[in-house]
């Protein structure tokens, strides 16, 4: 089974901390495999008190590399928002290789 079919696994998890949870130990098993893989992506901009909450809520997963944070006016945010129709920030998304949300 692939990383994106383990990714769609864990959204049938009914209960969203347990799915949040299991989509994360799956991007920490494949992060050092070579070729596509899933990773977590949140979308910010400043000035932003939703987005200062939600870099405060996933900081560890941050810091340790789990969760990219990036700013949705850089050149790769515009992208992953206008790609995945993300109207607001903040947003956390589940991305393959191509920067296409996992659903």
């Amino acid at each position: 089974m692939g990383s994106e079919e383990k990714v769609r696994d864990c959204y049938k998890i009914p209960d969203d901390g347990p799915a949040l949870e299991c989509i994360k130990q799956v991007i920490k098993q494949t992060r050092n495999e070579p070729g596509c893989r899933p990773r977590m992506i949140l979308l910010v901009q400043e000035n932003c008190a939703g987005c200062a909450e939600e870099k405060a809520r996933y900081k560890a997963d941050i810091e340790s590399g789990l969760v990219e944070m990036v700013d949705v006016y850089s050149p790769e945010g515009l992208e992953i928002a206008n790609r995945n129709g993300v109207e607001s920030v903040p947003a956390l998304l589940v991305l393959d290789c191509k920067n296409i949300a996992i659903e």
